[in-house]
């Protein structure tokens, strides 16, 4: 991450001299960075997208209880109504 910091300052300050990211870009594949490491400095790193499911199952955990609970409640009335 800190070389990444690194190319980031190195990217800004050859902008703001005018050079153009396809020079800057040569430049840095010529002093051995990669091309992912340059891009994601350039354009920033891509968004990873995060595992939701967790929190939606947290969210769901409530209404689960819920069902559960009015469906045994269903079937000690069903099986009273038909015992009775």
């Amino acid at each position: 991450m800190e070389k990444q910091q690194g190319v980031v300052h190195y990217i800004e300050e050859e902008r703001a001299k005018g050079k153009s990211d396809q020079d800057i870009t040569h430049d840095l594949l010529n002093n051995g960075w990669q091309m992912d490491i340059i891009q994601s400095a350039m354009h920033g790193a891509p968004i990873k997208r995060r595992d939701l499911e967790p929190i939606l199952d947290i969210r769901k955990q409530p209404i689960r209880r819920i069902i559960i609970f009015g469906g045994i409640v269903l079937l000690i009335l069903c099986l009273l109504a038909a015992f009775a």
